[in-house]
């Protein structure tokens, strides 16, 4: 598992929808599908219902999701705080 695979999931559940997620990760629907496939098999679990008309999170990716933005707003959180660091404006 690593980090675009996690930020793919996010966008994806939080769209719900191949075309908007994949527009705005600026990748392809395909390379999309195939991140997905893979961060579920990885975690031994689906995380989506797809349809021909749409798609929907799983109980499980909804646990998924919530537990995921938690870590995304640390990583994000931690970010900040060491630029801050470099750039004198925290202490």
């Amino acid at each position: 598992m690593n980090f675009f695979q996690l930020e793919y999931f996010m966008v994806l559940a939080e769209t719900l929808n191949y075309t908007k997620a994949s527009e705005k990760l600026h990748i392809t629907q395909p390379n999309l599908s195939k991140v997905i496939v893979n961060l579920e098999r990885t975690i031994g679990c689906q995380l989506f219902i797809r349809s021909k008309r749409e798609v929907q999170l799983t109980h499980a990716g909804e646990v998924f999701y919530e537990e995921i933005k938690k870590t995304m707003s640390s990583y994000h959180n931690a970010v900040r705080k060491t630029q801050e660091m470099e750039n004198g404006t925290s202490g």
